[in-house]
């Protein structure tokens, strides 16, 4: 595959790559297959700077996080805030106030933003929030269970029993 761009520079290009696979439609209807990462991952590489490009499958941290794909970009654009020196906003308030002016989703889009931001420079912080095991509601009831005095698991025991 030959490609070539005039719009990135080998040494000064960064880029920031969700990893997620999202098939385009002829993927999606059998004319064609979706390429292998690696190989992606490669003409990317090829094109940017390599030491500094970012992958991440934001898609799935979102989702962990927010129960929702559609704030991955702005996940992206906190990654990218804060990891490029030469980012065209000097300020993250100002793009703070455009997703509060904008008025779709502003308390997740903000808070993607942010975790973007937080994941640049502690990541594992982040998955550990958002790829945390999940538990189940049997798990959460002993928790919660075991957190209680006897008197009050008595008084539970008792209501649970009444509604059952």
């Amino acid at each position: 595959m030959l490609f070539r761009s005039r719009a990135t520079s080998k040494g000064n290009s960064i880029a920031i790559v969700n990893t997620e696979k999202v098939p385009t439609m002829p993927m999606i209807v059998g004319q064609a297959v979706y390429p292998a990462k690696e190989q992606l991952i490669e003409i990317i590489n090829d094109h940017t700077s390599r030491k500094k490009n970012i992958f991440v499958n934001a898609t799935e941290i979102v989702e962990g996080l927010f129960k929702d794909f559609k704030p991955g970009n702005l996940f992206l654009l906190g990654i990218a805030f804060q990891k490029i020196e030469k980012f065209p906003i000097e300020h993250s308030e100002s793009i703070e106030e455009a997703i509060q002016i904008n008025g779709v989703d502003v308390e997740k889009n903000l808070q993607a933003f942010r975790y973007g931001r937080l994941y640049a420079v502690d990541p594992e912080r982040v998955l550990n929030v958002a790829l945390a095991p999940k538990l189940s509601s049997q798990d959460v009831m002993e928790s919660f269970l075991k957190r209680m005095s006897n008197k009050n698991r008595c008084i539970f025991n008792d209501l649970l029993r009444k509604v059952s």
